[in-house]
């Protein structure tokens, strides 16, 4: 038996809500899977030179997106498919999700410093090698850190030689562009409890959202399921108005069975035995 009404309403929120994080997923999924994979990045991820920083960023995107997917999978189909078990798998990963970003919330925010380091050193590493090699894969690496962090190169000057890399800017703008190891510290430092505030936040709706949806929805689909029992009503009741003195007594049906006992006297000859009475029912006022 299917749902209805409200519940029916949250049914259907629900899947939207989980379509929407499972669309996210396979967006962060296809872009580890594009940066392994692609080849204009695959050689970043060969040779004793491999930036350490960007080859465990890639895995950890694959990895979170492929999370992502498992539980707004099972979101869509425990809400379509009105399955208490997808629903409650559904919440354990939701909370197991929370629980990591949390986690790597607090890790990032108490190792900010060597996080900074590691970015950082990762950058010139980057840069240095391609300014030796000029390969193809570190050049589209440059690019992307250029393109996000709004900076270019290790000084930030119109003389930097990576410039190809870098937005390209007009008149002023050319002369005051910032290093990119200054804006990566400026995001860290001055952006990170932003971004930190943002996440939490987006986890906690989730949750929030996830913990009065889900309830609601496993038990109505249990009652639909295992209907409560029906109460039942006398059969009859007895006013006080119907108590008359003039109304003659109920009379046991078990009244002769009961009187032909044996355990009664032999002296006393069982049809001298007066019926039983039965007890009256409640009285309804």
């Amino acid at each position: 038996m299917g749902v209805v009404g409200g519940i029916k309403c949250i049914k259907y929120l629900m899947f939207m809500f989980n379509f929407l994080f499972w669309l996210a997923g396979t967006g962060v999924l296809a872009v580890g899977l594009w940066l392994r994979f692609d080849s204009r990045t695959e050689g970043l991820f060969s040779g004793e030179d491999s930036p350490s920083v960007f080859f465990t960023g890639v895995y950890i995107l694959i990895a979170a997106g492929a999370l992502m997917m498992v539980v707004g999978f099972l979101g869509c189909c425990g809400a379509i498919k009105e399955s208490p078990c997808m629903l409650g798998l559904f919440f354990f990963f939701l909370l197991l999700i929370f629980g990591v970003e949390v986690a790597a919330g607090i890790w990032g925010l108490s190792n900010k410093d060597t996080v900074v380091e590691d970015i950082t050193e990762f950058y010139k590493q980057t840069y240095n090698n391609y300014m030796n090699t000029k390969q193809e894969a570190l050049k589209e690496t440059l690019r992307l850190i250029h393109f996000g962090l709004n900076c270019c190169g290790l000084t930030g000057t119109i003389i930097d030689s990576a410039r190809e890399t870098c937005p390209k800017k007009e008149g002023l703008e050319a002369l005051i562009t910032t290093s990119c190891p200054a804006a990566i510290d400026e995001v860290f430092n001055s952006k990170l409890h932003i971004i930190g505030g943002v996440g939490i936040g987006i986890g906690v709706l989730m949750v929030r959202t996830a913990n009065q949806l889900s309830p609601l929805l496993s038990r109505s689909l249990h009652f639909s399921i295992h209907p409560p029992l029906l109460s039942f009503t006398p059969l009859f009741s007895i006013s006080p108005s119907s108590l008359s003195s003039s109304s003659p007594p109920l009379l046991c049906p078990l009244s002769p069975l009961l009187s032909s006992t044996p355990l009664s006297s032999p002296s006393s000859p069982s049809s001298s035995s007066p019926p039983l009475l039965c007890p009256l029912p409640p009285l309804v006022l």
